[in-house]
């Protein structure tokens, strides 16, 4: 329940959009287009087996790359007609493929109609999972105190910003500060180390954490 976006989903909407523009054009390029059509089926094919039985692939990512590409490319794809060719005295030789791309205004909307079905999505999600989200920042804290305990500071560190950055405004993530606090007083970075708890402080805390908190920030001169 996020917003899933990476080099994988940009690589399928330029799938979904190359698929677009072969369709589009078949009758102009014949059987290349027929071949590369039935590549392209087999490269999502490929993907989609190795998405489902692969764990942490974000396959919706994947599927909305393909179907965001093919809409802009409805609209956007150039199209390959023929341009007759003449010789002396107009007498017809042949034709010649030739391509005719969108129009600046066209491409102006079609970015703009993108933009706003980003903010629309990111708004739906946000609004329909909440609970998920919240969720979702506790698990990602709940790793990063294991990776504290482990000693394992980076991972431990970018886990708790992981949390921080999915739901920033919550008040219950007192204890991503508290992580963070820790792991800056481990490294002997006391000014931050002070910061974090003053931070985690302003968040609701569990009384064990809150007294934890205080402690530190007390020894610390903070």
């Amino acid at each position: 329940p996020s917003v899933g976006a990476g080099a994988s989903g940009a690589f399928f909407g330029l799938v979904g959009a190359f698929g677009v523009y072969l369709y589009q054009n078949r009758a102009a390029l014949g059987r290349a287009a027929r071949g590369s059509l039935g590549g392209l089926a087999l490269i999502i094919g490929i993907n989609v087996v190795f998405g489902l039985s692969t764990p942490g692939v974000d396959n919706w990512a994947h599927f909305g790359g393909i179907v965001a590409g093919a809409a802009m490319a409805l609209r956007l794809a150039p199209r390959v007609g023929w341009q007759p060719v003449y010789g002396a005295g107009d007498r017809p030789l042949g034709a010649v493929p030739r391509s005719r791309r969108a129009e600046p205004v066209v491409v102006a909307s079609a970015a703009v109609a993108a933009a706003i079905m980003v903010v629309f999505a990111t708004v739906l999600i946000a609004r329909t999972y909440p609970d998920r989200t919240s969720t979702f920042a506790t698990s990602l804290s709940g790793q990063a105190i294991e990776a504290l305990l482990d000693n394992r500071l980076d991972d431990a560190r970018r886990l708790a910003r992981q949390a921080e950055r999915t739901d920033p405004s919550s008040e219950h993530f007192g204890i991503v500060y508290l992580i963070l606090g820790a792991i800056a007083l481990e490294r002997g970075q006391t000014p931050e180390a002070r910061g974090y708890f003053r931070l985690a402080l302003e968040r609701n805390l569990p009384p064990d954490a809150e007294a934890l908190a205080q402690r530190e920030l007390a020894r610390l001169g903070g």
